[in-house]
């Protein structure tokens, strides 16, 4: 992304009131074109998430500690959509410091 232009944050949240760990969803930078897939690839892993707005949520729920588990892992995440625009938009992310993140929300949100 060029300086100044708004770019993804990955979130991984925990939900201790309904037990869930490790649910993974993208906010763009922009708004993603209506009914879309965004790619995510870690390590040769791949997803899908469905785009709402500027937001995609993982297109199965199952995956989010297998996203999770890849992210630990791997070294870099690369992210591909389209805007609403029509632009087709690439992002690559330096996983490093994941792994001790992960454990930080583990010790906190139990």
């Amino acid at each position: 992304q060029p300086e100044g232009e708004p770019h993804t944050n990955i979130h991984t949240t925990h939900r201790t009131t309904r037990k869930q760990k490790t649910e993974a969803h993208l906010v763009g930078g922009s708004v993603y074109q209506p009914c879309s897939n965004e790619n995510v690839n870690v390590g040769g892993q791949a997803v899908t998430l469905l785009t709402q707005n500027e937001t995609a949520w993982l297109d199965d729920a199952n995956q989010s500690d297998n996203l999770a588990r890849a992210s630990r892992a791997g070294s870099s995440m690369v992210v591909e959509g389209t805007t609403a625009g029509g632009i087709k938009v690439v992002e690559n992310f330096s996983l490093s410091g994941a792994t001790a993140a992960a454990k930080a929300i583990n010790d906190e949100c139990k």
